[in-house]
């Protein structure tokens, strides 16, 4: 590539190193018109991952051809030129001082990496070739001390353009770069003309950041990470303090992030190395749940923030509660309501957009959080680990959930009683007489080897039993209903529209197909919304509309004519959210 056919929007790494020379002969023999110096800055302007091979190439540069030290080394008629070191340190100084005003953070960082590239070249310079510097002509010792001048000029004028970069191009004066996008999976953002990307930077503001769908998670220049779960409204303050109005989030800390702060509704959590979870309501209330390590909770007031602190340790959870008063809660910090990796494998559910019912089952939030083969004793409404193998005669009485908030609560049916209760409103329905025998908890279906006809679920081909592809196995004769209304606490600003699923028996079984059979059953708080008989092989698609304001969904699955073979599953049962 010759020297007038250097293009910038084209250039690729191996023509970097040819721009960084010409430039550098650019600031030595032709100050008056450096043509390749000024392409050198549109380019790293365009390429910042240019930057730091250019300091490189620098160092590189004063390590073969350096100057001689300075002070005694210049004859005595050279003592009008100009200290280099002095104007170096007078440079930094003065670019310290103007971005302590800006943001004092921001500019230490800053001045320190000038100091410390620009120091660490010119201490090599002088180490290595002290002693050479008196065996040269004067004249080579002068262009060595306008070559070391133009260096550090140049190592100046490239981190400037870093920093300048990281300026917010709406704010410069105020706003700085704190965090980059780290990873994005299905990402909408709802207030942007110019939606993020991975490596976008992220700046402070007091402006909200809308995150409508998906998931984001967001990395701090210390290392901190930040996953942040649609719906989201968030702002970053500092370095080292970010806002979060609307959602939640899961922040893992890093050693050099030591006292990184949240501000939540009514309160603040600090940090004091560890991980943690956040969620903040529509209704101005907030949690932090410790998952490691320890916090502080501090009380935020109008007139600032309280003199009084909580300190928070492993499994506890601490809440600014409707009562005005931030406190620590009787209860154990929920790991599993909150994504604290980014998914690596495909799931079905979308946050802020497609939430998936087995992963409730699973003891998850609905967006991948849950277990597979984890399990719900329908007698008590007890958390099992697995599967297992039940064979039992049931009771026909409804069993609260009390470790899932989106669990209104499980039952089996009595072989006499044909009214059974089905949510904790109390309601109860007439199913009609029933075997009153199940042989199966409501499963998150998974991948565990059972002995059973369960394993594995197949229907049309599809295995089933993975966040791809989930399924909510529920035998004859059992039923569990659904917390709408704390789904849509926890999912703020989102309606619950349609509930849809494919309804199936399972088809792995070598029975004969018209032989068995299995009825289903779905509520909308108290109104029967659907009930069909259904036979292998003829799989049953399901789109149920969700009005506003209803509070439960009970799905319930009871015992056909065949009476055997019934492994009744919801597969993809999920629920679509939309904007309010």
């Amino acid at each position: 590539m010759s020297k007038d056919t250097l293009l910038i929007g084209d250039m690729q790494e191996g023509s970097w190193y040819e721009l960084f020379l010409l430039a550098q002969e650019d600031c030595m023999y032709q100050p008056e018109n450096p043509v390749f110096f000024i392409r050198l800055q549109e380019m790293l302007q365009k390429h910042p991952e240019a930057v730091f091979k250019y300091v490189e190439f620098m160092e590189i540069a004063g390590g073969l051809n350096p100057p001689p030290s300075f002070g005694d080394s210049l004859a005595a008629d050279d003592t009008s030129l100009p200290d280099t070191e002095v104007i170096l340190r007078e440079t930094l100084e003065a670019e310290e001082a103007i971005e302590q005003q800006r943001q004092k953070e921001q500019a230490r960082s800053f001045s320190q990496t000038v100091e410390k590239a620009a120091a660490a070249m010119i201490e090599k310079i002088r180490m290595d070739r002290q002693a050479e510097a008196f065996l040269k002509p004067k004249k080579q010792r002068v262009e060595n001390f306008l070559q070391l001048g133009a260096i550090a000029a140049l190592i100046i004028i490239a981190l400037s353009i870093v920093w300048v970069g990281r300026r917010s191009p709406q704010s410069q004066e105020t706003s700085v770069a704190v965090a980059t996008v780290a990873e994005s999976i299905n990402a909408k953002w709802g207030n942007m003309a110019t939606p993020y990307e991975v490596g976008s930077w992220l700046y402070t503001s007091n402006e909200p950041i809308w995150l409508q769908e998906g998931l984001v998670k967001v990395r701090f220049d210390h290392g901190t990470e930040v996953i942040l779960e649609a719906p989201c409204e968030f702002n970053f303050l500092s370095a080292d303090k970010m806002k979060l109005d609307l959602g939640r989030l899961c922040a893992k800390v890093t050693p050099k992030g030591h006292g990184f702060t949240v501000e939540a509704p009514g309160c603040s959590i600090v940090d004091l190395g560890t991980e943690f979870g956040i969620i903040a309501t529509v209704e101005g209330t907030s949690e932090a749940h410790v998952l490691d390590g320890q916090v502080e909770l501090w009380e935020e007031k109008p007139s600032g923030r309280s003199q009084i602190s909580y300190r928070l340790q492993k499994g506890q959870v601490g809440s600014f509660n409707r009562g005005g008063n931030v406190c620590i809660e009787k209860r154990f910090a929920q790991p599993m309501a909150f994504i604290r990796e980014m998914p690596k494998e495909n799931r079905i559910s979308v946050p802020g957009k497609i939430l998936d019912l087995a992963d409730i089952v699973g003891g998850g939030n609905g967006f991948g959080t849950g277990r597979l083969d984890q399990a719900i004793d329908p007698e008590t409404g007890e958390q099992l680990e697995t599967y297992v193998h039940l064979g039992k005669n049931g009771t026909g009485i409804f069993a609260l959930v009390a470790w899932s908030p989106y669990i209104d609560g499980v039952f089996t049916f009595g072989s006499s009683d044909n009214k059974i209760q089905i949510n904790s409103s109390g309601y109860r329905h007439a199913f009609g007489l029933s075997h009153g025998r199940y042989y199966a908890p409501v499963l998150n279906v998974g991948n565990i080897n059972r002995v059973d006809s369960i394993d594995p679920v197949v229907i049309q081909g599809v295995a089933y039993g993975s966040k791809e592809h989930p399924a909510i196995s529920l035998h004859s004769d059992l039923g569990i209903t659904f917390d709408l209304q704390a789904l849509r606490n926890h999912n703020p600003l989102l309606r619950i529209t349609r509930f849809e699923a494919l309804c199936a028996i399972n088809e792995y079984s070598s029975d004969p197909p018209k032989t068995i059979d299995a009825e289903y059953w779905i509520f909308l708080d108290n109104h029967l919304a659907e009930r069909f008989i259904h036979y292998k092989y003829e799989p049953r698609e399901i789109r149920l509309e969700i009005p506003d304001g209803t509070n439960f969904l009970t799905l319930v699955c009871t015992r056909g004519k065949s009476n055997y073979g019934d492994w009744s599953i919801f597969a993809r049962p999920i629920l679509v959210l939309e904007p309010r």
